[in-house]
């Protein structure tokens, strides 16, 4: 079984002995690249007789996680207040048009983001794609910011 959490895409499967019954491995780039083309062949076909549209948001999740252009998560995001959680680790809040604000925490090698509609609570955050992180690095690039965000800047540029 292929999954997608957290910004990571993982296989699932079932060994019969120990050390543990279930194996979980993180799937590569290359690995990913295959499971793209076999989900395209297989939705070019006629009916398969499965559900198609969970496969095509899978797919398109997959073609995202893939793409090595800048997403636009953060064109038009407002860099809120930040504060160093640990040494070395920062968490900022970010807000959006519409009502939608979130955090981004980051520390060296590793910058994760959460964004939820204001009125709901807040969720844990997750690893930020590729594509994400350069949709943050541009957006603080552009913007007037604290020392913290430019630290959270360097360490984006870094991931």
């Amino acid at each position: 079984m292929v999954t997608y959490s957290g910004g990571v895409f993982t296989r699932r499967f079932w060994t019969d002995g120990p050390p543990v019954p279930q194996i979980v491995e993180l799937l590569s780039p290359g690995e990913l690249k295959v499971l793209r083309d076999q989900l395209e062949l297989q939705l070019q076909g006629p009916g398969s007789g499965l559900d198609d549209i969970p496969l095509r948001a899978f797919l398109d999740t997959l073609r995202l996680s893939l793409s090595g252009g800048t997403s636009d998560r953060f064109a038009t995001a407002t860099f809120g207040s930040i504060v160093a959680e640990n040494p070395g680790e920062f968490l900022g809040q970010v807000n959006w048009p519409g009502d939608v604000t979130g955090t981004v925490q980051a520390s060296a090698g590793a910058v994760a983001a959460q964004t939820h509609l204001a009125q709901l609570a807040t969720g844990n955050p997750a690893p930020l794609r590729s594509a994400d992180v350069r949709s943050l690095v541009a957006a603080l690039q552009v913007t007037t910011v604290s020392a913290s965000w430019e630290q959270v800047l360097n360490f984006a540029e870094q991931a």
